[in-house]
């Protein structure tokens, strides 16, 4: 107790408080003389180190007990060193450190409490001694010990080093929240997310906080056994594709997330080999590659994977956007190695095998077109007819060899040309049937309300006779594809082989009868004996005979006379039998029959009586519900496979309202509204676009001229590849255009510019009349006509002269030749045409002062405007084929196309209004908008087609060349404002490069179409880039801007003379 008496007084004049906790801590110690002197000295020296080191020494005196049961001796000696040390350096870190000694030591040795102190001391050196981060860190101290190994605890600190010399408050923010992050993380993983950091931290600080937060849950959404691997790879890009790591902790992992486990280690496996050579072509692979097992198999992918790596060491570029499938060669590579048969690859094969069928033109398309209307047909799958085309899946690979897919593709589209070849949609109620007595106009009688119900169809008056109307339609199909089938067989010989083999292939696929309701075993089993391919079937005893007369039935369909009239008796016929079996579960141990199809036997008289009162009874029970409560709800059999997308009486429908004549009353509107209800033919989403299709059917044909375009019907979407020359490839379906048209105005804007224009407009329409003449071509050289052909006859003479016979041909003749010019001019309407003309601008010329349209003012889009109204009073004088569209926009998802006069629209008032408005809009990309053209004017009927661009400037866009942003997503949860990371700008001079190159392909396109395209500029800065963009395509920079109303019309004179 003499420490404690020497000490106390010393201790005491510092503050007598400060004593009392001194004396306090001695009595713990008890008898321990040296470890009180210890605690003395160090707690004097703490307390005289500094203004406020008297709270070290408190803080000491308070744990001291404590840490002397924790420790012996000489740790507490080498402890009460490494204090002295942090007091010299901090007050607040000794503290720190004092007051957490006794969790850390609980946690870890002794040896490593010493360690995280002098981890302390290297952390305030290392970052502007900045005490609270110290602080932070010894606090957190013993939750790191326990979730690190010492090597991870290293990594961790120096973490907090590299964040704390950029931005200690981030060094903070993540400090305190790596204890809840690392909670998240498996044991073994930690350490590799830290390490991670520590590289983004060196390469981009900002991002480090969005990456550990997002770390966890990318790694729970992997199979654990390819964390590490990701990580790994992760790692190996960081240095070189920075910029794509968060897409790959976002967009990559979630894609990722959806494979399973041996999936997602080949898709890891094969972006390790790319990123070897590509880091950020791995990243963009972990993207797409998933996608791609939907279509090809694991050896197909690896060989896709091999031609990118190819293509990678070839050209970077090329291969990035290969592996981001941003190429067409990328594509070809999947269509190429997918298994199956692409319909385009053969679809001229089969339009001409179906014309040698059927005997008419019949045009194959693939069934997405259809499934695009939205007008009933869904599955993109499925084989289908609408009355005009054969519509089959883009691409078929049920079977492994591409010829047994060619033969089902065969017989796809031989099935649904034999809908058209043998009249099923040429159904007419009141036509008799060949092979069974007509039982329909009975029918008519019974059914309340029928005859006096209009209908737009036949097939909708048939189908009206039932009450359960999805029952008849399912059996109607059956019927008339058993009827269309044995035709098909009888008819077609060559196809016999391969269609009773598709045949046998689609029944092994139906479902199990054993397995449904009653009725709907019904059903199954008729399609079942439709398809030729089984000899017998279970059925339950006590309705075997129902399904054995129905078999009966079908038979008489398979007569070579049997027309569609007679599938739909027999539908009347299999409904009385259907609607009698009840649709409830099958029974357990329920005595089964065998059913056969029955022999063809000679067809006895039928009861047209009787069947009319079966028919009443069944529709009866039909209108009543299910009768029974086991009874379940009635469900439609998958379609079989060959035979497609069955709908009769839409098909009929469409047919009926192409051939209408009339505006519709609204009647009929209602007509077809109803229909659209009760039609078990049509999903319940496709209804109200229905009925607008079948109204603009209708109305399209009734001879009044064109439809007024529904409000769904003034724009319309398209999707356009667009030219990478640094990948030297097309990315595919890259820019999506709108094509609209211009809002009409005031006509009256075009009949001033014509009298402001006066003089010019004299001046064009002489010179255009001139043209009149040049229509007249001399022929020379021809045996007769109505003069000499000098050069003819001076070359005849000399061979007389020389003893050679002379030839006979020395006459000319004048043949007409009728004009035959179809010219779409696109008008540059980017933001730029509103700038105001200013003389000495960058526009070259001053205006013509002398003149009464003086210009001064303007902007360019207003002289753009009057040069059309001179250009339009001139072509209506020779009756040329021309439209007007302009183009605008803001990035490729959002690309303008302005319909200001359409090729095959009359000049009217409406285009006049349209000029009126004119007006300038956003950015130009010029690449999609040539192509919409071109598209447009290949559409045209005639001999010369000239695409003439107007532009004021270089074709740019804010996102003309560059890539998709890879940063896209969305961190929950975080406090505080985020700091986003973004990828390097490519800079605007690559971006130009791009425009350029795009829109010179485009222009190349054109051309290659059989189109003249030809450029006009008045950006006086053209001279930069034209050369470069046109090459030996037309061009012309007007060195005077205010000349273009007099300059249009007369480039246009020379081009098309």
């Amino acid at each position: 107790m003499g420490y404690e008496n020497v000490f106390d007084a010393e201790i005491s004049t510092i503050s007598p408080s400060l004593a009392a906790e001194y004396r306090r801590a001695c009595r713990q110690l008890g008898e321990d003389g040296e470890l009180a002197r210890l605690l003395g000295e160090t707690g004097l020296e703490l307390a005289r180190d500094s203004y406020r080191g008297w709270e070290s020494a408190l803080e000491l005196f308070r744990v001291y007990p404590q840490v002397a049961r924790i420790m012996d001796l000489s740790q507490v000696v080498r402890w009460t060193q490494l204090i002295r040390r942090l007091g010299h350096l901090s007050q607040p870190v000794c503290s720190a450190f004092i007051r957490g000694t006794p969790d850390l030591a609980r946690a870890v040795d002794f040896d490593e409490v010493l360690h995280y102190g002098y981890l302390a001391t290297r952390l305030y050196a290392n970052t502007q001694a900045n005490a609270a981060l110290v602080c932070q860190f010894i606090d957190v101290a013993p939750v790191l010990s326990r979730l690190l190994d010492p090597e991870g605890v290293r990594v961790a600190v120096a973490l907090t080093e590299r964040l704390a010399r950029r931005s200690q408050d981030l060094a903070a923010q993540c400090l305190g929240i790596l204890p809840r992050l690392l909670t998240e993380i498996e044991p073994g993983l930690r350490g590799d997310v830290l390490r991670l950091a520590v590289q983004v931290t060196d390469l981009n600080w900002r991002a480090t906080r969005p990456l550990l937060e997002v770390s966890p849950r990318a790694l729970q959404h992997l199979a654990e056994a390819h964390r590490a691997t990701f990580l790994r790879l992760a790692s190996g890009m960081a240095d070189q594709a920075r910029e794509k790591l968060f897409s790959l902790f976002t967009e990559g992992v979630e894609v990722l997330a959806g494979l399973e486990p041996a999936a997602q280690g080949q898709i890891l496996t094969l972006a390790d080999q790319i990123g070897r050579l590509s880091p950020a072509a791995a990243v963009e692979f972990i993207k797409t590659g998933p996608r791609l097992l939907d279509s090809l198999s694991l050896d197909g992918l690896r060989l896709w994977v091999a031609e990118g790596l190819t293509l990678l060491q070839q050209n970077h570029a090329a291969g990035l956007a290969y592996f981001r499938l941003q190429s067409q060669r990328a594509l070809t590579a999947v269509r190429k190695l997918m298994p199956g048969l692409d319909l385009e690859s053969v679809k001229g094969v089969l339009e001409l095998y179906c014309r040698a069928l059927t005997g008419r033109a019949l045009e194959i398309r693939p069934a997405e077109e259809l499934v695009e209307r939205g007008i009933g047909w869904t599955s993109v799958e499925k084989p289908t007819t609408e009355g005009r085309a054969v519509y089959l899946p883009s691409r078929l690979g049920i079977f492994e060899t591409q010829d047994r897919n060619f033969e089902a593709f065969k017989v796809y589209a031989t099935h649904q040309a034999g809908h058209l070849e043998f009249g099923t949609f040429d159904f007419r109620y009141d036509r008799a049937a060949a092979v069974f007595e007509s039982v329909r106009p009975k029918l008519e009688e019974v059914v309340d309300g029928h005859r006096d119900r209009p209908a737009v169809s036949d097939f909708e008056r048939f189908f009206d006779l039932f009450a359960d109307r999805r029952l008849a339609r399912d059996l109607f199909t059956v019927a008339e594809d058993t009827r269309i089938d044995s035709r098909v067989l009888r008819e077609y010989a060559g196809i016999r082989r391969a269609y009773a083999g598709l045949q046998r292939w689609s029944a092994e696929r139906r479902p199990p009868l054993g397995a449904l309701p009653l009725r709907q075993a019904f059903v199954e089993g008729l399609i079942l004996f439709s398809l030729n391919a089984v000899e017998s079937v279970e059925f339950p005893e006590r309705y075997a005979d129902h399904l054995r007369q129905g078999l009966q039935i079908l038979n008489r369909l398979r007569r070579p006379e049997a027309t569609v009239e007679d599938a739909a008796e027999a539908t009347v016929r299999l409904y009385i039998l259907a609607r009698d079996i009840p649709n409830t579960p099958p029974q357990e141990n329920e005595q089964q029959e065998q059913v056969q199809p029955p022999d063809e036997a000679e067809q006895t008289p039928e009861d047209l009586d009787q069947l009319v009162n079966q028919f009443q009874a069944a529709n009866a029970e039909a209108e009543q519900g299910e009768s029974g409560p086991e009874e379940e709800p009635y469900e439609s059999p998958p379609d079989v496979e060959y035979r497609g997308d069955f709908k009769p009486e839409l098909v009929q429908t469409l047919q009926e309202m192409r051939e209408a004549r009339g505006e519709q009353s609204q009647e009929q509107k209602a007509q077809l509204n109803e229909l659209a209800e009760k039609s078990a033919e049509v999903e319940q989403q496709a209804r109200p676009q229905l009925v607008r299709v079948l109204e603009a059917e209708s109305t399209n044909r009734a001879g009044t001229g064109p439809a007024q375009p529904q409000p769904e019907e003034a724009e319309q979407w398209f999707y356009y590849d667009e030219w990478d020359y640094r990948a030297r490839d097309y990315r595919p379906a890259w820019c999506r255009l709108r094509q609209r048209p211009v809002e009409e105005g005031n006509p009256g804007y075009f009949d001033r510019v014509l009298r402001t224009y006066a003089p010019v407009v004299y001046d064009i329409r002489r010179q255009f009349e001139m043209l009149r003449p040049e229509l007249l071509r001399k022929v020379k050289r021809l045996r007769d006509g109505e003069e000499l052909d000098f050069d003819a006859v001076v070359e005849a003479i000399l061979e007389k002269r020389a003893g050679q016979a002379p030839s006979e041909k020395v006459y000319a003749r004048r043949n007409k030749v009728e004009r035959d010019v179809a010219v779409a001019f696109l008008l540059d309407m980017s933001a730029s045409t509103g700038e105001t003309i200013e003389p000495g601008g960058r526009w070259y010329g001053e205006p013509d002062q002398g003149r009464s349209w003086r210009v001064r003012g303007k902007r360019i889009i207003d002289l753009e405007k009057e040069s059309l109204v001179l250009l339009i009073t001139a072509l209506e004088s020779i009756g040329d084929t021309y439209g007007i569209y302009g183009f605008s926009g803001h990035g490729r998802e959002n690309v303008e196309f302005y319909i200001i006069k359409d090729l095959d629209e009359p000049f009217s008032e409406r285009v006049k209004g349209r000029i009126d408005r004119i007006a300038p809009a956003r950015a130009t990309r010029m690449g999609t908008a040539i192509r919409h053209a071109t598209y447009k004017l290949e559409q045209a009927e005639a001999r010369t087609r000239i695409l003439f661009l107007i532009s004021d400037g270089r074709p740019q866009d804010h996102d003309y060349g560059r890539d998709p942003v890879d940063f896209r997503y969305l961190l929950q949860g975080l406090s505080g404002p985020l700091l986003m990371p973004v990828g390097d700008d490519p800079g605007a001079q690559a971006e130009r490069q791009y425009a350029i190159h795009d829109t010179k392909k485009a222009l190349l396109e054109a051309r290659q179409r059989n189109i003249i395209p030809f450029c006009l500029s008045i950006d006086k800065l053209g001279h930069d880039y034209l050369k470069s963009m046109c090459g030996d395509i037309g061009y012309e920079l007007l060195s005077n801007i205010y000349a273009l109303p007099k300059r249009l019309p007369a480039l246009y004179r020379r081009l098309t003379t």
